[in-house]
């Protein structure tokens, strides 16, 4: 099976932490396993990751808010899952959870783990009521904490 995670930022952390993790345990598994990330933290938190695991740098997948550099990561991802067809795609993060509208994935194909949601409920209520729309385009969810 194809894996693709999404995370949004490459630094040391909790989020990227639990993605390392797990791509290289369904690596080790026999899957095909890929991480897209954007480059805030210049891939430090990936840089001693398993070599079976590919990378997709995406330097428009940042944390704050953007029209135009969301609109340009949202067509970068829809380019890796037309070149690298995955068969699950699983995204972390709220705002790596655009790849939600990046391509024609069948919903039952994305899984989105919330990292930090009642963070972002409280940083940025506009957001929620976005991710609470795109939840029709999402197979499964998973909370990281009782609090997500």
């Amino acid at each position: 099976m194809k894996i693709l995670h999404v995370v949004t930022r490459s630094e040391p952390g909790g989020a990227q932490s639990f993605v390392k993790d797990l791509a290289e345990c369904c690596a080790f598994r026999g899957h095909e396993v890929a991480v897209a990330a954007g480059a805030e933290g210049e891939w430090r938190a990936f840089s001693d990751m398993d070599k079976r695991v590919r990378r997709f740098e995406m330097p428009d997948l940042v944390r704050a808010l953007s029209p135009a550099r969301d609109f340009r990561a949202l067509f970068s991802l829809r380019k890796i899952y037309g070149e690298w067809k995955p068969d699950i795609v699983h995204l972390h993060t709220s705002k790596a959870a655009l790849g939600r509208l990046a391509g024609a994935l069948p919903r039952n194909r994305i899984v989105y783990t919330m990292h930090g949601y009642d963070q972002l409920r409280v940083e940025n209520r506009r957001f929620v009521a976005v991710d609470k729309a795109l939840l029709a385009r999402t197979g499964a969810v998973v909370a990281v904490s009782s609090e997500d």
